[in-house]
């Protein structure tokens, strides 16, 4: 159960909706690339201590829409990275 957890928490981390101080800090594939602080929606997730670079799953979903799906449990956004051509 711990891991399935552990499993489900890594995959709420690219909705904007999450995050806080957005920058953007590159391009990869196309998509552009951003650091981020969690907001304190995230951290009641317990997430506060996931990496915090990557793509938003909002402007993902705008170009390859199967590369995004909502979470199972919390319905936020998730990116599948190898849809993407994206390393995080």
């Amino acid at each position: 159960l711990l891991l399935l957890v552990h499993k489900l928490m890594l995959h709420i981390k690219h909705d904007i909706k999450l995050k806080e101080n957005i920058k953007k800090v590159g391009e990869q594939n196309g998509f552009n690339i951003y650091t981020w602080d969690w907001n304190d929606l995230a951290k009641s997730f317990g997430i506060e201590n996931q990496p915090t670079r990557g793509v938003m799953a909002q402007e993902v979903m705008n170009v390859i829409p199967s590369a995004v799906k909502p979470h199972p449990v919390n319905g936020y956004l998730t990116v599948d990275y190898s849809k993407i051509g994206v390393t995080r």
